[in-house]
């Protein structure tokens, strides 16, 4: 291989890369201003379960900076989608009957005819979001430090 070749597949790999963290950046963005828009309001701008009509709900929303505790690090998306789209149970999102945000989404991508992508990237870029809100657990903890393979 000659040494233009290397200089080429190098930048090449380099430029590649970037550009999957750029695009690894602007999922997280987005997946914040969905986060905004949808929890934030239960959940608090901050994820901390104090939004501006927590108090009013008759159960407390949870602190999604401690997910990693209970689930493990980094969040894993197909597991935690399944809490936000109402296929598992969460009794402060109601009824199994009217899982509240999986039919929003899905109400949204309808409407929309999926020309701002579908509910499942929406969710997979909201959880995106979340895994860089974890709290640390303090070392000792190996539940919450297990490693976990990314989605």
């Amino acid at each position: 291989m000659t040494t233009f070749t290397k200089s080429a597949l190098v930048l090449t790999t380099v430029l590649g890369a970037a550009s999957a963290a750029a695009a690894g950046a602007r999922d997280v963005v987005q997946g914040r201003a969905y986060y905004l828009r949808y929890c934030a309001s239960c959940h608090g701008e901050n994820g901390n379960g104090r939004g501006p009509i927590a108090s009013s709900l008759k159960q407390q929303p949870a602190d999604l900076r401690m997910l990693g505790e209970k689930y493990g690090t980094p969040l894993r998306i197909r597991e935690l989608a399944r809490f936000i789209d109402g296929r598992e149970y969460v009794a402060a999102h109601g009824p199994r009957e009217m899982p509240v945000w999986g039919e929003r989404f899905y109400d949204i991508w309808s409407a929309q005819g999926s020309k701002q992508g579908s509910m499942q990237d929406r969710i997979r870029k909201i959880i995106l979001y979340l895994r860089t809100i974890q709290i640390k657990t303090p070392p000792g903890n190996p539940q919450a430090q297990r490693n976990r393979a990314t989605d």
